[in-house]
C-alpha cells in the first residue's frame, strides 16, 4: 500500500469518527437545553401553583378548609367521626368541648352524642382572627 493510498483511507475512516462526534456532542447539548427548559417550566409552575394556594387560602389568613360528620345520622349511643381541617391555625377548639382537638390539615375525632347536637370548631389565627363553622349529628 503507497503512502498515499494510506493517507486515503485514514481520511475516510476519520469522516465517520468525527460525524459520530459531532452528532454525540450535538445530541448532548440538546438534551442538556431541553432539561435546563423543562426546569424553567417547573419553576413557573410551581411558583404558579403557590400564587394560587396563597389566593385561596391567603398567606396568613386562619381557615377551615373542612369540617363534617361521617355519619350524619346516628343511633343512641352510636359514635360518628368528626372530621376537620385547618390553616395557619394557632388554637382550635370545639363547643361543645371535644378531647384530642388541636390544629391539623386533617383530623377527625369520635363523638357518640346521646341527642341531636350541632357543634361547633373555632380557629384561632395567627393574626388574631378567629373563624367558625358548624355541623350537626342527628340522633335518631
Amino acid at each position: 500500500m503507497t503512502n498515499r493510498s494510506l493517507k486515503t483511507v485514514v481520511l475516510i475512516g476519520l469522516v465517520p469518527l468525527i460525524l459520530a462526534l459531532l452528532y454525540t456532542g450535538w445530541t448532548f447539548y440538546a438534551r442538556s437545553q431541553e432539561n435546563q427548559q423543562m426546569k424553567r417550566e417547573a419553576q413557573v409552575k410551581e411558583a404558579e401553583d403557590a400564587r394560587k394556594f396563597l389566593s385561596v387560602y391567603g398567606a396568613d389568613e386562619v381557615k377551615i378548609t373542612q369540617f363534617y360528620v361521617s355519619p350524619a345520622a346516628v343511633g343512641r349511643g352510636e359514635k360518628a367521626n368528626l372530621c376537620y381541617g385547618v390553616l395557619n391555625a394557632n388554637a382550635v377548639k370545639m363547643e361543645p368541648a371535644v378531647d384530642n382537638v388541636y390544629p391539623a390539615l386533617t383530623h377527625c375525632v369520635q363523638v357518640a352524642p346521646v341527642r341531636t347536637a350541632t357543634y361547633r370548631l373555632i380557629a384561632d389565627g395567627k393574626n388574631g382572627k378567629q373563624v367558625t363553622e358548624e355541623v350537626t349529628v342527628t340522633v335518631r
